[in-house]
């Protein structure tokens, strides 16, 4: 039976079961999926909460904007001006401090495993009773 929200479960720990159930499956689409949602919500955060004059609020200088944050450069070239749309650039470089923060993770995890297994034997190649084939030795006998 699906759970809905009345069933005595947060909100938040049924979105948590789900993410974590995409990434068990998929985790770089998973990944690029959250960075995904961060972008649009930042975006629709920041386009409401800046003022008018604001060039933050086009969505090529946010776009610009996002990565420099989400990267945590932070060039200072292009700042949201209220409260709220400071607040939201600190969730955008939290988010994206995590972000490199679960990729790194995973491929040093990645890396970490292919040295054990290479350490144990198991990453170079077993050539026991394996026949190899030739091109040229085939025409040499053809001949």
């Amino acid at each position: 039976m699906p759970e809905r929200w009345g069933d005595g479960v947060p909100l938040f720990l049924l979105l948590k079961r789900r993410v974590l159930t995409w990434w068990s499956k998929a985790p770089w689409l998973t990944l690029c999926a959250v960075l995904g949602v961060l972008y649009w919500l930042g975006f629709a955060l920041i386009h409401w909460s800046e003022p008018p004059g604001n060039p933050i609020r086009s969505l090529p200088t946010y776009t610009y904007f996002f990565l420099v944050t989400v990267t945590t450069v932070g060039y200072g070239d292009v700042v949201p001006l209220s409260t709220a749309g400071r607040f939201t650039a600190g969730m955008i470089a939290i988010g994206g401090i995590g972000a490199a923060a679960v990729a790194l993770g995973s491929l040093f995890s990645s890396i970490g495993n292919l040295v054990k297994r290479r350490e144990k034997g198991f990453g170079a190649f077993a050539m026991r009773n394996t026949l190899l084939f030739s091109a040229t030795v085939a025409r040499r006998r053809l001949r």
